[in-house]
């Protein structure tokens, strides 16, 4: 069956649980076009146990034109060939009959451009530890979409043209040199395109572990979806929304642009939802050599005007 399908996945290091990543797509029901790895940094030793599924998979590993997963993203939409774009991340597995599923809803209703499902949550031995509960049907048409990211972006199968139309992957906002929130960005502007929808179904297994960017930049996280939401919502497109970088020494103006694009926004939807949560990421950024008092300020001035200015 021609499946139509380029899997994507970004791997650096020594991406210890990709090989069964690939044994999970090797398994499918429907097998994809192409898989291509995206070598952000991987050590020789795994780019060998990539080359040994090529005679069973099609593989592709292309070297990242850039650092970092948002460009690692980016080279995999540029250099698909197929006409649907199956995230999977190098540490997640995926069901056998995941593609084939995704496939059959996205034929099925034209109008759809992306799709993703529900997610077991594995621990480093494979065993179910939680299940997601994103919302399902058309997410896209809900208010909670605009401030909220509603999607398990390694569950996703998207349609590559729309991705394109839209620019791909967007870095937006920076912490500890890791780009955070790419995801949510490119939810936001994929649905100009066309709805998106999650199903029900536990089609791919998460896994959880402390070195993934959600558990090392929690703090960071809920911060970037906050000025995320507010520029997209807004349609702040000039010279005060764009990336914010708080890894380098000029934090202080990247700061004042994050309170200016979250004050000009008339309103602002996304609610943090975790005071904790804000005040770790000030704690961390008060802790920084050299890092100016005020700045501090400045940031917990805007983050206020998100507790005042929420409507949901």
């Amino acid at each position: 069956m021609f499946s139509n399908v380029s899997v994507v996945i970004p791997a650096h290091g020594a991406s210890p649980y990709i090989v069964q990543t690939l044994e999970s797509i090797l398994y499918s029901t429907v097998q994809p076009e192409e898989t291509i790895i995206i070598d952000d940094g991987l050590v020789e030793e795994v780019k060998i146990q990539i080359r040994s599924f090529i005679p069973r998979l099609r593989i592709r590993v292309i070297k990242c034109q850039g650092q970092g997963l948002v460009d690692a993203l980016n080279t995999g939409l540029r250099t698909a060939r197929f006409k649907y774009i199956c995230r999977i991340d190098g540490d997640d597995l995926m069901i056998a009959e995941r593609i084939e599923i995704q496939i059959n809803f996205l034929k099925s209703n034209p109008t759809v451009v992306a799709v993703g499902s529900q997610c077991n949550l594995i621990d480093s031995e494979n065993q179910v530890v939680g299940e997601t509960s994103y919302p399902t049907g058309c997410v896209s048409s809900l208010d909670s979409f605009s401030y909220k990211c509603l999607l398990a972006h390694p569950s996703t199968m998207y349609l590559r043209e729309a991705a394109m139309l839209i620019g791909g992957y967007r870095k937006m906002f920076c912490w500890e040199k890791t780009d955070i929130g790419e995801d949510f960005d490119f939810w936001l502007r994929l649905k100009s395109q066309g709805p998106i929808f999650n199903l029900g179904e536990c089609l791919t297994s998460y896994r959880v572990h402390a070195k993934q960017i959600s558990s090392l930049y929690t703090s960071a996280q809920y911060v970037a979806a906050s000025y995320i939401a507010a520029g997209n919502i807004s349609k702040l497109d000039n010279q005060n929304f764009k990336k914010i970088d708080l890894s380098g020494k000029d934090s202080l103006s990247e700061l004042s642009r994050f309170y200016l694009v979250l004050n000009d926004s008339p309103f602002m939807v996304h609610r943090i939802s975790s005071r904790l949560q804000v005040q770790n990421l000030l704690h961390e950024v008060e802790c920084r050599s050299g890092f100016p008092q005020f700045a501090r300020k400045v940031l917990i001035r805007g983050l206020n005007f998100l507790f005042r200015a929420y409507i949901k």
